[in-house]
């Protein structure tokens, strides 16, 4: 089983945990390689950023905010840049492609909780923040 694991730079940011067999989100959510362990069939969420940063980078590539270690996901993939009406999901030039909702992603496109995002071959279900 191929988890992707996540690294974060701050904790406002995200966190995914693998281990062998399991992974979890910190805090308690779960999911590895876009399914669920609990057999829901919906891949891991994925919080959207809270605090003031205004763009958050996703890709291989250990600077990223968020790390992803699956050889599908480009060194820099793609960003989340904060707008006025929301966060605005861009690819930066990967090789296998940004996703919302199945639809590849070919200029900055406006996300909510809700929608369904792939960075390459990984895909998480965007949420908000637990308050």
């Amino acid at each position: 089983m191929r988890c992707s694991r996540a690294r974060t730079r701050s904790c406002e940011a995200w966190s995914l945990t693998c281990y062998p067999g399991r992974a979890s989100w910190a805090p308690p959510l779960a999911g590895c390689c876009g399914l669920l362990i609990d057999g829901s069939g919906w891949p891991p969420p994925l919080p959207l950023p809270a605090g003031t940063q205004r763009r958050f980078t996703i890709g291989r590539e250990l600077t990223c905010d968020m790390t992803l270690g699956d050889e599908t996901v480009s060194r820099w993939h793609a960003s989340l840049e904060r707008g006025p009406n929301g966060w605005l999901l861009d690819d930066l030039g990967s090789t296998n492609g940004t996703r919302v909702n199945g639809w590849r992603v070919s200029s900055p496109y406006l996300v909510r909780a809700g929608d369904l995002v792939s960075f390459g071959g990984v895909t998480f279900v965007l949420a908000d923040r637990p308050q």
